[in-house]
């Protein structure tokens, strides 16, 4: 039995969307990373700054999709 499977598309109002919550996203996992290091808790600022660096580049893949 084959079964097709179709490819969800977005519209151009959820893609902007996705790129707009994702660049919200990556601004407020910084600050949350900036108030982590200054109260020197470094590993987990350090992790959320690399988390917040990947959903900024998200934001910067849908912008260019």
């Amino acid at each position: 039995m084959n079964v097709k499977t179709a490819t969800p598309t977005l519209s151009l109002y959820k893609w902007k969307k996705l790129g707009k919550e994702s660049l919200l996203n990556a601004l407020r996992l910084h600050r949350d990373a900036i108030l982590l290091f200054k109260a020197g808790s470094f590993p987990s600022a350090f992790q959320l700054s690399v988390l917040s660096l990947e959903e900024f580049a998200k934001a910067k893949w849908v912008e260019h999709y």
